[in-house]
């Protein structure tokens, strides 16, 4: 959750390969969600989800108009270079423009 919201925010990251792989579709739904359901009901749904109002009322007013007549592939991944400390995989994962 902490991962969602902050992907929200910031609409790019970068974290481990592992981490990646399960907020991609996590997000994807929760963009969904955004789409297809009330205004009322998503914004229950979401704040359910993000740990900020912030990143609901983003959702609501940049995701679903930005999204519209996108069904699905609203994140976009991209392999970085592998971190110092420990060579762990890293990903950047970004919201499609």
């Amino acid at each position: 959750r902490n991962l969602a919201t902050s992907l929200v925010l910031h609409e790019s990251i970068v974290t481990t390969a592992a981490k990646a792989k399960v907020l991609k579709p996590y997000i994807e739904k929760l963009v969904t969600i955004a789409k297809q359901d009330d205004t009322v009901t998503a914004a229950r749904k979401l704040n359910a989800v993000f740990f900020d109002e912030e990143a609901t009322k983003k959702m609501l007013q940049t995701f679903k108009a930005r999204y519209a007549d996108r069904n699905s592939g609203f994140i976009i991944t991209r392999n970085r270079l592998p971190r110092v400390s420990d060579a762990a995989p890293q990903i950047e994962l970004s919201f499609v423009s």
